[in-house]
């Protein structure tokens, strides 16, 4: 009884591929759905920029934020002076 169900299944599964196949605008239709699913779903998997994943600057100090920015940017002297102000000023402003 359950091999006959499964016969039922694999013949209607052969019928939708038969149909399919012999169907061009079906099949073009299937293969760019495919394609559109495939492309989403890479897409999904990609990973969030760093900047995005750690946005929490709000409660950190400026001495903070400028360790970060010096690690990930190897900033100079000259540039850690120049930033500096420009994130003590963001910080009161928010």
């Amino acid at each position: 009884m359950n091999s006959d169900l499964m016969t039922k299944a694999s013949m209607a599964a052969l019928r939708g591929i038969v149909l399919v196949l012999s169907n061009r605008s079906l099949l073009k239709s299937l293969v760019f759905t495919t394609y559109c699913l495939l492309f989403a779903a890479i897409f999904m998997m990609q990973p969030l920029p760093a900047q995005a994943q750690d946005s929490s600057n709000t409660n950190k100090s400026p001495e903070q934020i400028m360790s970060q920015l010096k690690e990930h940017l190897k900033l100079t002297e000259d540039q850690e002076t120049k930033i500096r102000p420009i994130i003590e000023e963001s910080i009161k402003k928010a």
